[in-house]
């Protein structure tokens, strides 16, 4: 949406569901859904 480039805190909150059900240790850093900064995320086997 227009005007709402800033507001990335939904991204994170939507991808903490999906990454802790790929992840094996959630706990640990991602290995499988990462982020790529500036970017977006990517998935990586």
């Amino acid at each position: 949406m227009p005007g709402h480039e800033q507001k990335t805190d939904y991204l994170r909150v939507y991808f903490a569901g999906p990454r802790r059900k790929l992840e094996r240790d959630p706990a640990h850093p991602p290995r499988h859904l990462l982020t790529e900064p500036g970017m977006s995320y990517r998935y990586e086997l």
